[in-house]
């Protein structure tokens, strides 16, 4: 019987990590739409263009190929989280932090009622965020809080 509820429990925590996956997939593909759309309706919000950096070296290149990864089940290049973009690249040019591939794009408000949205990545001790619509100013903070980047 003891056999059988961890057959049972292992099944579950494989379908809700898939779950979770196709939820980060269907929030990424969102938020780039999203992106697109703010961006193409407003002069007054500064277009930033997605994996296109060339000329890259050292923790600025590995950024970029993590940043603009392809999923090989989907085929589907990663870079939901085009507003940020270019804070990934220069951190790691500048301070060679490697925030990796986004995992997620959230778009809430803050405290006060403000449109903001909130980035995670990979390496998962950083996150970034900014205010909507993009004005091209982009924080990150590390695991504890503290601001590592601004731009």
């Amino acid at each position: 019987m003891k056999r059988r509820h961890k057959v049972i429990l292992s099944a579950v925590v494989v379908l809700l990590a898939l779950f979770y996956a196709s939820l980060v997939y269907v929030e990424l593909v969102r938020a780039q739409r999203a992106d697109s759309a703010t961006h193409s309706h407003s002069g007054a919000v500064r277009v930033v263009p997605v994996c296109v950096d060339t000329g890259l070296t050292g923790a600025a290149q590995q950024e970029n190929g993590l940043f603009c990864s392809t999923n090989i089940l989907t085929g589907v290049t990663t870079n939901g989280a085009g507003s940020v973009y270019q804070a990934a690249i220069h951190i790691a040019a500048a301070k060679h932090i490697v925030v990796g591939t986004p995992t997620s794009v959230v778009q809430t408000v803050d405290w006060v009622g403000i449109p903001i949205t909130y980035v995670t990545f990979t390496n998962g001790s950083f996150h970034a965020e900014h205010y909507n619509p993009s004005d091209g100013h982009v924080r990150i903070y590390d695991q504890y809080g503290k601001l590592v980047w601004s731009e």
